[in-house]
């Protein structure tokens, strides 16, 4: 009796302990499993991010080309209202020396 009581409690250790290791295995593969998942989620949130700075690069480079296009247009504009006024100057000083 003794012996058998000995195997049975022997035999109950042998299977708390296999449980105990099943238990283990999984909550290993459950916490690898749930970091896996963060790494997907984090990864695909750069790529979201990255897609949006591309897209405010784009914005900038479009931005800074009108920009630059406006300054040429200004800086002509201001290049023929120079030329127009000098014309003007030049047109009363030719009026002046015919009339006076």
């Amino acid at each position: 009796s003794r012996w058998s009581l000995s195997t049975n409690v022997s035999k109950y250790k042998t299977h708390l302990d296999n449980q105990l290791v099943r238990s283990e295995h999984k909550w290993k593969k459950h916490a690898i499993e749930q970091v896996q998942e963060e790494r997907e989620r984090e990864k695909e949130d750069i790529a979201a991010v990255q897609e949006e700075n591309l897209c405010l690069n784009r914005k900038i480079s479009l931005m800074s080309k009108e920009i630059e296009d406006m300054k040429s247009k200004v800086e002509s504009e201001t290049t023929d209202r120079m030329s127009l006024s000098q014309r003007l100057q030049d047109d009363k000083a030719a009026l002046k020396r015919t009339y006076w």
